[in-house]
């Protein structure tokens, strides 16, 4: 496996944890039913932006680990911590 490649993924979930950190604080200051789609557009157009990447991650994720399961045991964790953060977001929208 590509160590430049791996990097890359990290720093994807990276930045989906910063993001999800960020929009968690935003969201317990306001409540999904107090969301005004004209003044919080910016975090709206962000959401859909991030379940965008993370389609895309995850089906990278699972290429790159049919293609070389035994090398892949370094991203296993942050996959892991990858899902559960996303639950927890889709959670806190009230869709799961």
């Amino acid at each position: 496996m590509d160590p430049d490649r791996v990097q890359r993924y990290l720093a994807k979930f990276e930045k989906f944890e910063y993001f999800y950190n960020q929009f968690s604080k935003w969201l317990d200051q306001h409540p999904i039913d107090s969301i005004d789609p004209e003044k919080d557009a910016h975090w709206l157009y962000a959401i859909v932006h991030v379940f965008q990447n993370i389609s895309e991650l995850i089906s990278d994720l699972v290429a790159m680990i049919l293609k070389d399961l035994g090398k892949t045991i370094m991203i296993i964790i942050p996959t892991i911590k990858l899902s559960i953060n996303f639950l927890l977001f889709l959670k806190n929208l009230g869709i799961v």
